[in-house]
């Protein structure tokens, strides 16, 4: 059986949909009860006409990644992990929490998993996990990039770096381990969470476009690659995950292409990025509510950044999805959903 943690975020629903259409058994680690519905309304969006059929191949687990009793008995004849929980923010009042999950949880995952003796470890990692060049401008990062420790970074990018030491040192105690450095991430979910955020900025209206760049991928090309990996299996190894790198620009027209909306037209000055984290900061510490707009957001923002694909291109030469057909496919989600809520 399969253990697969963050079963319900939107990388881990989309494997856990593969894992099962491939005929797995899986035991899906989860936190909150409300999230699992929106789980198999994803799976009846992919395969209507099969949704009960995979679900049944699903074992809902409740556990938290620091509850060690909970993850001892989820361990259980287990002999695959996929570990793609992690807490995503970029706040710096979540720092310590970032550590907890995202450090923390995974030498819990690595340990249990060591413990137990287990066939093959995946931990999902990200691009920010990944070394960087002191200069604004990172062109062609590669697996082999050092992570410099006086670069300035996020407290996330900082907590999925010290989680990959876990998995590394898992690996050197004799963990079968591979890594995957997904970059920002599109499909199928929120639009008010994480990377999706940005589609209901635009369908809002957004007039601004940040100058700088990055990589995208579609969530379904993660999914497939790890399958792929855990067929093999590929061990000792981490593999950049990277669909397209290009311009915010370009990434926010094709969004408002699709939408049906006017283009971001105005590149925003950096000063007015500055002005506008700093704001957002004040007015979350009088609302006590979390702001998207951080100083590592801003940052980010002009920042030209790109990533290559050619290690886990030499052994899975399959195209990516476009960014195109990724838009579609997140748009039209979106107006499935708004049509199951009607009926």
């Amino acid at each position: 059986m399969i253990l697969l943690t963050g079963a319900t975020g939107l990388l881990g629903m989309h494997v856990l949909y593969d894992l099962t259409e491939a005929g797995h058994q899986v035991r899906a680690l989860y936190r909150n009860d409300l999230r699992i519905s929106r789980v198999k309304r994803l799976f009846a969006y992919y395969n209507a006409e099969n949704t009960e059929n995979l679900w049944a191949r699903i074992e809902w687990f409740q556990a938290e990644l620091d509850d060690l009793v909970a993850l001892e008995d989820a361990f259980k004849n287990i002999d695959v992990v996929i570990h793609s929980a992690a807490m995503v923010s970029f706040r710096n009042d979540d720092f310590k929490k970032l550590v907890q999950i995202n450090r923390f949880g995974t030498a819990n995952m690595v340990n249990l998993a060591l413990k137990h003796k287990v066939r093959w470890f995946c931990h999902a990692s990200s691009t920010a996990a990944v070394g960087k060049a002191p200069e604004r401008d990172n062109l062609n990062i590669t697996e082999k990039s050092k992570w410099l420790e006086d670069i300035e970074v996020s407290g996330y990018a900082m907590s999925k770096y010290l989680a990959e030491k876990e998995v590394w040192r898992g690996i050197e105690e004799g963990l079968p381990a591979a890594m995957v450095n997904p970059c920002v991430i599109f499909g199928p979910g929120d639009w008010d969470e994480s990377s999706l955020t940005i589609f209901r900025a635009v369908h809002r209206g957004l007039k601004f476009y940040a100058p700088g760049s990055n990589a995208f991928v579609d969530v379904r090309d993660i999914a497939k690659r790890i399958l792929f990996l855990m067929e093999e299996p590929i061990v000792d190894e981490r593999y950049l995950i990277v669909g397209e790198n290009l311009t915010f620009k370009r990434m926010t027209t094709a969004i408002a292409a699709r939408l049906g909306k006017q283009s971001p037209n105005i590149a925003v000055p950096e000063w007015m990025m500055g002005l506008a984290w700093r704001l957002a900061a004040v007015f979350s510490f009088i609302t006590r509510k979390p702001t998207a707009l951080t100083k590592d957001a801003a940052k980010s923002a002009f920042s030209n950044t790109s990533y290559s694909t050619a290690k886990m291109d030499s052994i899975y030469p399959h195209k990516y999805i476009s960014l195109d057909d990724c838009i579609d496919n997140v748009v039209r989600y979106q107006e499935f959903q708004r049509e199951q809520k009607q009926q």
